[in-house]
């Protein structure tokens, strides 16, 4: 398991890096390409980035908003209802959501939002 560093990005976002080799970046790159771009849902960026005090450039995947699933900035309380009862080619929305947190908590970040709406997908899911 390869060791993280927590940082901030230059807007502020706090988010991970994870070491790569040099001999290693292009098959990591192929397979976040394959993971992120299969469907066109993301747009790649790279983002000016600071790691242990080095300011770096990093790649980084964002909702595409011109993908024709792209809901920008649904109320919670919808987006729960969606959630919810939705599922899609690997399974149910709300296992993705829980997924997303639990793996956000493994390396020692957490998303208010997306907590706010984990309870509250799994309260419409208990009726």
């Amino acid at each position: 398991r390869r060791r993280h560093t927590r940082f901030r990005n230059v807007t502020g976002v706090q988010t991970c890096a994870l070491p790569i080799s040099a001999r290693e970046v292009n098959a990591a790159i192929a397979a976040l390409w394959e993971r992120e771009m299969s469907r066109h849902s993301y747009v790649p960026r790279e983002a000016p980035v600071v790691v242990t005090g080095q300011r770096v450039r990093a790649l980084t995947f964002v909702a595409n908003p011109r993908h024709t699933h792209y809901v920008h900035e649904l109320a919670l309380e919808e987006a729960a209802r969606r959630i919810a009862r939705r599922a899609g080619e690997n399974g149910a929305n709300s296992d993705y959501l829980d997924h997303t947190l639990a793996n956000l908590a493994k390396l020692g970040l957490m998303d208010t939002r997306l907590a706010r709406l984990q309870l509250r997908v799994r309260e419409l899911k208990r009726g």
